[in-house]
Formats: structure tokens, sequence, C-alpha cells
């Protein structure tokens, strides 16, 4: 079986090759002369394998490895999401300070254990899958070595993953000591029979916590604020974004793969679900650093799509991957702003629209439409979610949901006022004797275009909709 669809595999066989030549090849890179040229073949090698994942077959490989149109559909997501967030912030590393050569390689390292996550079959491949992405991570994390905040979040992201890790390895033990079998596949045949026992439902239960935890829902969150302010941005836009594709469709995949008999499971999804949007609303009010205020309202968004894939019916799962990605787009827009103009505090953009007013501008469709404020794109998104809530008689939840994003518009909104409408004279004075840095071409052209998708998704939704459609439904026909 190996040698017949060893093919299917090819987009992550090609992958793990240029990992160890580029790994091999960048022992002998000059510190900082060559760094730019180093990553500018890794994103040679991620096009690449983009185009193999487009040609790529569909199949299976001896209940390890299950590539489906869905799944290669997530691939791209996340080989699309890593190569915009690398050339977005491929000017920064020399402000961050970091021209190591592992650093592209780690991100390269996290993607290949994404794409083996997204296409597992089995409770081992899934762990290992796991392990390989959050120790890219770990290091990441800690990547300014002689910075004190980057290595506390290392530090901190290190000690609550293993934790993580832990809670899942736990679970999987106890899966397989109630089963005998790692296979979902034969898990759902096995438990859609009737086996249903106390060390099954508790495995169950700590294997979705650990993977709530790698997501930073609630209340497993605790880590994710003060790992995205203490990482360099670079590697915090790269956190908040990818990562997260992967264990969503994970939870996806268990939750209605081996576990879908199993209702304790979708409410815990959907406590779990509620709680983010509530800490993430108001969590996100008091805080005066706006990465922080990003972490909490990720927390929130992140809820948000939970609430989808809770109910378990198919518009729901619909709107989840809707919602996926407007939010990628959404984080790409505020990320890339928040890269350019280098600004940590509310207090940094005071009247920053006298000093660049178009930036301004883009940077505050991109919050209205975090808000879910119409006609932008974020709104229909949320609108997707909570019609699928009302839909399956999920009223209470779809109200909550609704009373809390309407609070949460309020620390989107203090943004912009401090922005447009807050006056300081002194502020204003330094701010005017200075000139912005202006924009590359790169970021002006992911700015434009995602700016363009959140203000004309009104207008064009087929494209994304259609899409979607077509790979979710082939998957499951």
């Amino acid at each position: 079986m190996w040698l017949n669809n060893w093919h299917i595999l090819l987009p992550e066989i090609y992958l793990t090759i240029i990992i160890t030549f580029l790994l091999c090849y960048g022992l002998f890179i000059i510190k900082w002369g060559k760094f730019n040229t180093f990553i500018d073949l890794c994103l040679i090698s991620l096009i690449w394998t983009g185009i193999l994942l487009y040609v790529n077959d569909i199949g299976n490989i001896s209940d390890i490895f299950t590539i489906n149109s869905l799944n290669s559909w997530i691939k791209e997501i996340l080989l699309i999401s890593t190569i915009v967030v690398i050339i977005v912030s491929k000017k920064f590393y020399p402000i961050y300070k970091i021209s190591d050569f592992e650093f592209p390689i780690l991100l390269m390292t996290s993607l290949l254990g994404l794409f083996l996550l997204v296409s597992s079959e089995n409770l081992i491949v899934m762990y290992l899958s796991i392990e390989t992405i959050s120790l890219s991570l770990y290091v990441l994390a800690a990547i300014k070595k002689n910075d004190n905040f980057s290595t506390e979040a290392g530090l901190k992201y290190f000690i609550l993953g293993a934790l993580s890790s832990g809670l899942l390895l736990f679970g999987c033990s106890l899966i397989y000591y109630s089963t005998g079998l790692i296979n979902f596949t034969s898990l759902m045949n096995l438990i859609s029979l009737g086996h249903f026992d106390n060390a099954l439902l508790i495995g169950c239960f700590f294997l979705f916590i650990s993977l709530l935890f790698k997501i930073a829902a609630a209340p497993f969150h605790m880590w994710a604020p003060d790992v995205y302010q203490g990482s360099p941005t670079v590697v915090t836009i790269y956190f908040a974004i990818v990562p997260k594709i992967g264990i969503i469709y994970l939870i996806y995949n268990l939750l209605y793969k081996p576990f879908f008999a199993m209702p304790h499971l979708q409410l815990l999804i959907l406590i779990s679900a509620l709680l983010s949007i509530f800490i993430g609303t108001f969590g996100a009010i008091y805080q005066n650093r706006i990465i922080r205020l990003i972490a909490f309202s990720a927390i929130s968004h992140i809820g948000f799509i939970l609430l989808g894939l809770s109910t378990g019916t198919f518009i729901s799962v619909y709107s989840s991957l809707i919602y996926i990605i407007v939010y990628i787009i959404m984080s790409i827009n505020t990320f890339t702003f928040i890269l350019s103009t280098n600004k940590t505090y509310f207090a940094d953009l005071l009247s920053y629209a006298k000093v660049n007013s178009v930036l301004a501008v883009t940077f505050s469709f991109s919050l209205l439409s975090l808000a879910g404020i119409p006609p932008l794109a974020g709104f229909f998104s949320k609108f997707y979610i909570l019609y699928s809530l009302i839909d399956n008689q999920y009223i209470i939840s779809a109200i909550i949901a609704i009373i809390l994003s309407v609070i949460s518009a309020y620390f989107y909104i203090r943004i912009i006022q401090w922005m447009f409408f807050n006056e300081s004279s002194l502020f204003n004075f330094f701010y005017l004797l200075s000139s912005p840095s202006p924009l590359d071409q790169v970021q002006s052209i992911v700015l434009g275009s995602t700016t363009y998708f959140i203000l004309t998704f009104l207008l064009f939704p087929k494209p994304v909709l259609l899409l979607t459609f077509d790979f979710f439904i082939s998957s499951i026909i």
C-alpha cells in the first residue's frame, strides 16, 4: 500500500527534502550578507510546494494518512498564509535583529507538521505532527536570544505547551486503553456501534482540552497575550494565523469523524466558544497595548469559529470555513499595518490620521471589519455563524454572541478614536516634525488587496462561497 500510494504525500516529501537541504546550505550562510537571498530561496521552495499541492492526487496510505479535496485546500490556505507572512515580514527581519537562517527553516518545519496534521488518520501521527509544530513554535517565540521579553515568551509557551502535550498524550492513551484502536475510521465504526465508557469519555475530554489550548480558546487562553506581546511581531503574525488553521481543521475532523456519536464533545466546544467570546471581549477592553488587544480579539474570533463547529450541521461547519478565510485576510491586513507603523501603545496612534491618512483609513476598515460592522466582510462572516446557530435552534447562544459582538465594537472603535479624534498639541508637534516611513511595494499590495476584499465582499461573495462549497461538499460525498 505504501508503494502504491506514496505519491499522494509528494508535497510533504518534497518539503522534507528541501528543509534538509536548506538546513545544510544555511550552515554556510554569512550572518548578514546573504540572509535575504536565503529567504528568497525558501520562498521559491514554498511556491514549488504549492504547485505540487495543486497537482497532487487524493487517496490514503495504510490508514495513516488521508488526502481529500478539503484537507488539500486547507494545506493551500496554510501555504499561502505562510508565504504572505514571510513576504510581509521580510523587510523587518533586520529591524528585529533576526538574521539566523534557522528562522525560515523553523517556519517551514512548522508548516510541514501542519501538512502532516491535517492529513493524519490516526492518533500517533496526529501527536507526532502536533509536536513537530509545537517544537518549532517554541523556538520561534524565543528567536531573539538577547531579548528578555522574547525569552520569557518562549519559556511560558514551552512550559504551558508541554503541559498541553502531556494532556494530549494522556487522552490518546485512555482512548487506546478503552478501544484498542488508534485509527480514526476504526474508532468511528466502533463508537457508532455503541462502545462508550468512562475511560473513552475522559480521554476524549483531555484530547480536546489540549487542542483548545493550542488555539488559545478559553478557558485555556492564558498564554496567548503574553506570548503575542513578548515574541517579535514577525513571529506573532505567524502564531496568530497559520497554526490555528491546522488545529481547527483537526478539531473538525475529530469531532465529526471518530467521535461524531459523542454529543458531550459538542457541548464542550460550545461552552469553550462562548467563554472565548466573553473573555476575548472583556479582556480586550482593559488593554492599552495594540498587540495584547489583538491577542484577546483573536480569542474572541476563535470563539465564533468554534460556535460553527459546535452545532455539527452542514451549514454551520460551512460557515466556520468562510469565517476562517475572512479572519485570515483581516489578520494579515491588521498585522501588516502594525509591522509597517511599529506602534506599540494606543497612545502611539494619537492623531495618526494627520501623519498618514491613507494608512489610518485602511486600518480603520480592518478594525471595523473585525468588529463585525456592516457592510464589511467581518459582518458577513459573523452573520453566517449566527444564522447557522438560529437555524439549529441555538437561540440563547446566538443572543449571547450578538450582545458580546456589539460590546466588542467598543475597543475597536476606541483605536479609531485615537487615530482621528483625540487631540494633543505636544504629540501633534512631534508627529508633524517627523515624516512617516513609506510602505514598500509588497506591503502596499498586501494592504490594498486585503482592504479591497474587506470592502467588496458584499458585492462579490460568490467566488469565496462557491470555492469553499465545492471543496467542502466534495470531501463529504
